[in-house]
């Protein structure tokens, strides 16, 4: 519920793509403790949404903007530093 409300306020309808990616990013924190790199993250994508949707582009339709400023926000957790906003 609360990730619904940080989306909604930032514009976005969150639906299963957007779930995926939140899951993977939220999988990443808990077992690494830090947000996975762009293209860590695009792989995942890949093996979770297929090959054709693990995109920059493709992310940045969901998360208009961006990986880092928004997924982050909208998963609850704080952008670390240290984020290679690659994608």
């Amino acid at each position: 519920e609360v990730a619904d409300a940080i989306a909604a306020i930032e514009g976005i309808a969150l639906q299963r793509e957007h779930w995926a990616v939140l899951d993977l990013v939220r999988a990443a924190v808990t077992g690494h403790q830090d947000a996975p790199e762009g293209r860590v993250l695009l792989a995942g994508m890949a093996g979770v949404l297929g090959p054709d949707r693990a995109t920059r582009g493709y992310l940045h339709r969901l998360f208009p903007s961006g990986y880092g400023p928004q997924v982050c926000k909208i998963a609850g957790m704080r952008m670390p530093r240290t984020l290679l906003l690659d994608v």
